[in-house]
């Protein structure tokens, strides 16, 4: 059987977050002031439809700002290296397959 901490408390920032390190943290706080922001949002969001129309390269640009912070990976393989360092700090760990088919407007 599963040992749990027996005070878990969602407030201990230092705790939830000790196996990232300063510059991965910050990292996330820059993507995620560039997301809340609707202006940014907005234009983000356009121009990365005329990149898929003009064919532009922008995984890589996608993979390292946004991906990194909402996947564990594009693979089961790829996301073993996060799975593991989540079960190590006793956080478990959801696998989900998403695919977003647009057949129309």
């Amino acid at each position: 059987m599963e040992s749990k901490p027996k005070n878990l408390s969602f407030t201990n920032t230092q705790v939830a977050y000790a196996h990232y390190s300063n510059s991965h943290l910050k990292k996330a706080y820059g993507v995620y002031k560039l997301i809340g922001n609707k202006f940014i949002t907005s234009v983000g969001t356009t121009l990365t439809k005329l990149a898929f129309a003009f064919h532009v390269p922008i995984k890589p640009f996608v993979k390292f700002l946004i991906f990194d912070q909402f996947c564990g990976g594009e693979t089961l393989k790829e996301s073993s290296a996060k799975i593991n360092k989540l079960q190590d700090r006793n956080v478990g760990v959801n696998l989900n397959y998403g695919v977003e088919i647009k057949n129309s407007e």
